[in-house]
């Protein structure tokens, strides 16, 4: 009996003792030319533990004794690495540029890249038994500057190229209702998170009701190309810009590879062509939709690390207009997970499944949750203080 209180006592001290030597490093990270916030970077001291920082560049993230380092990397940029006694508040980061004087301009095929591209993921889009990851999403609605609806989510997803068999494994959801007085009448998503499951490659045929994107056979009759070679050609920023006479919803954007690996390695852009439908009669103008895709390579494959969606428009009802804005993100916890879930599909409503699965504020303790935007840090605030999350149940 004696051992076996002596043991369970090592335990315990071995646990106090963990969380003492555990330490939260926060900071932000900008351009160090423009001063311009770098939303989204990776922030890592392993290969399978991480972070990213948030629309406005800001991160937190966890260390622990045995960690000496941390390393800041942004596509595009110089990595740069940190001891954790020595890390500033603010971490600004030199882009890539080519030193004229030691390179030799040459042409570069740029089709004859997109071809290979397309030749090699239209076989990796097919690959299957992929181990599920555990991903984290955050999705928030403004209507003129009022955070009215917050979902916070954690999935189960394969992420070989694009998100794929996505399952709903926690999630929470509040929002705020307008009262008498307000005349606003705010704009809420049932899934929101099917943005999130854009993919780069089409290796069908064409639709011609389907969205079309950049790595396709025939994507020459969509799109226009350039390309700039960033740090003496380590890296080719790809742009595709939709054609003229393109009246279909196209997606255009810059595409950022490795050239000698051939590998992806971020994909941001945006959409045209493609407004929302006008909800029960309302008028939707001034749409714009961006969104980036970040990748890590594994066995030289592109595997999602995060996507960050960015939906913005002005609603018009009945002679009044309201600013609506709608972020999110989805990021990848780099954590292997055998958690079964929920399905979800294009016409999933994500919140009755949320609801149905019901709120446990325990989860939420123990789980880690990416770095919030001040805005966001104060209605989430807000939503707890006043029991908001939890109040949908399946009854």
């Amino acid at each position: 009996m004696r051992t076996k209180l002596l043991f369970i006592s090592c335990i315990i001290s071995s646990l106090v003792s963990a969380q003492e030597n555990q330490r939260l490093i926060t900071g932000q990270i900008i351009d160090c030319i423009t001063k311009e916030l770098l939303p989204y970077a990776t922030i890592y001291t392993t290969k399978t533990h991480g972070a990213i920082s948030n629309q406005e560049g800001f991160f937190s993230i966890e260390v622990g004794s045995e960690n000496s380092n941390i390393t800041i990397s942004y596509v595009g940029y110089e990595k740069k690495i940190y001891s954790i006694n020595e890390i500033p508040t603010i971490i600004e980061l030199q882009p890539l540029t080519v030193n004229l004087s030691d390179v030799i301009i040459t042409p570069i095929d740029c089709a004859n890249i997109v071809n290979k591209l397309f030749e090699k993921y239209s076989q990796v889009v097919q690959t299957k038994n992929q181990t599920p990851k555990r991903f984290f999403y955050r999705q928030t609605t403004k209507t003129d500057n009022t955070c009215n609806e917050i979902l916070e989510a954690f999935f189960s997803a394969t992420s070989l190229l694009c998100i794929r068999e996505l399952e709903l494994v926690e999630g929470r959801y509040a929002e705020l209702l307008p009262d008498s007085l307000n005349q606003c009448q705010y704009m809420t998503f049932t899934n929101y998170i099917q943005y999130s499951q854009f993919t780069l490659i089409d290796p069908k045929k064409d639709k011609k009701d389907k969205l079309i994107v950049p790595l396709r056979a025939d994507f020459s009759d969509f799109y226009d190309l350039s390309i700039d070679a960033l740090g003496h050609k380590d890296i080719y920023e790809i742009k595709f810009l939709s054609k003229k006479n393109i009246n279909r919803p196209i997606v255009e954007g810059s595409l950022f590879i490795d050239p000698e690996q051939l590998t992806i390695l971020k994909f941001e852009g945006k959409t045209r062509n493609a407004p929302p439908t006008g909800r029960g009669g309302k008028l939707i103008k001034n749409h714009k939709l961006n969104f980036s895709i970040i990748y890590k390579q594994i066995d030289e494959l592109p595997i999602v690390e995060s996507v960050n969606v960015h939906n913005s428009f002005v609603c018009i009802d009945f002679g009044v207009s309201n600013s609506v804005e709608i972020n999110s993100i989805l990021y990848n916890l780099n954590l292997d997970t055998k958690e079964k879930g929920k399905k979800i599909y294009h016409k999933t409503n994500l919140i009755e499944l949320i609801a149905k699965r019901k709120y446990s504020p325990d989860f939420w303790t123990n789980n880690e949750i990416i770095k919030r935007t001040p805005l966001e840090d104060s209605a989430i605030s807000i939503f707890e203080k006043e029991n908001k999350f939890g109040t949908y149940s399946n009854e």
